[in-house]
């Protein structure tokens, strides 16, 4: 596929395949890589943002899985959702979500998922995700 001109529809298409082409170096390097939102400008450009952490800090956890934990926690999740998948819509049982990051600078829209049949990534509130994914209670 050849693109002849930046949409704002085509932008998406372009962050999954420089992301999808990037994960062969990301994984040589020890990282993992994900989309990260983008902007379009009506001018025909756009700009997209690719997150990267540490795969292994030494604790076999990667670094993004680490920081997902240390935000759950303190937001009612069970810190091992990271990677789960969940439906957010049971309307729409085939449109599954894998927990994939969290958004420390969003007071709102805390955590993101990544859509499983197209690779999108969407924000998502701790009250979504907690629904799904609650702490485990802990024992006396």
């Amino acid at each position: 596929m050849t693109i002849k001109q930046v949409t704002r529809a085509n932008l998406g298409v372009v962050q999954q395949e420089f992301v999808k082409e990037l994960k062969a170096v990301a994984d040589r390097l020890g990282l993992d890589i994900s989309n990260g939102g983008g902007t379009y400008s009506n001018g025909g450009t756009g700009t997209v943002k690719i997150d990267i952490s540490v795969k292994d800090d030494g604790t076999g956890v990667s670094g993004a899985a680490a920081e997902f934990a240390m935000y759950a926690r303190t937001s009612g999740i069970d810190p091992d959702a990271f990677g789960k998948d969940f439906v957010f819509d049971a309307r729409k049982p085939w449109d599954t979500y894998k927990v994939s990051g969290v958004n420390p600078g969003s007071p709102k829209y805390r955590f993101s998922a990544t859509r499983n049949s197209d690779g999108k990534t969407f924000k998502f509130t701790p009250d979504a995700l907690r629904k799904h994914f609650p702490a485990k209670a802990v024992a006396a």
